[in-house]
């Protein structure tokens, strides 16, 4: 067998490294909305952070909670 250049060795080495980067990050992203699945909720309206919705007043305040 052939050896391989030394620089197809380390575009390969680049290339392995780099997926199995891919694939720990997709892995924590996963195991990271399993525990918080109502974290992306809080980017997309911002009312459903900071408030709550009453049945008489509409939306009102969460209780003990500051924010800017």
């Amino acid at each position: 067998m052939k050896p391989l250049s030394r620089s197809r060795t380390f575009a390969f080495a680049f290339a392995a490294q780099a997926l199995a980067l891919l694939v720990i990050f997709g892995v924590a992203e996963s195991v990271f909305r399993l525990m918080n699945p109502d974290y992306g909720l809080r980017g997309t309206n911002e009312r459903n952070f900071f408030c709550k919705f009453d049945p008489v007043l509409g939306w009102s305040p969460k209780e003990n909670f500051t924010g800017i």
